[in-house]
């Protein structure tokens, strides 16, 4: 017995609201990771980062 995903077997169900929420979500979670790599340079006030320079 296969699995049935929703209307037409879209992962989704056929609503482009919940596709478009996970897009956005995964768009934001890429800025913040960046933001993450960024913060420990300006913190130590230099361009390197890292667990060496701590």
């Amino acid at each position: 017995m296969g699995r049935v995903e929703g209307p037409g077997n879209h992962p989704t169900g056929g609503q482009p609201h919940i596709a478009e929420f996970f897009r956005r979500v995964m768009e934001e979670g890429s800025e913040r990771a960046e933001q993450c790599h960024r913060f420990p340079a300006r913190l130590s006030g230099t361009d390197e980062s890292g667990p060496a320079l701590s």
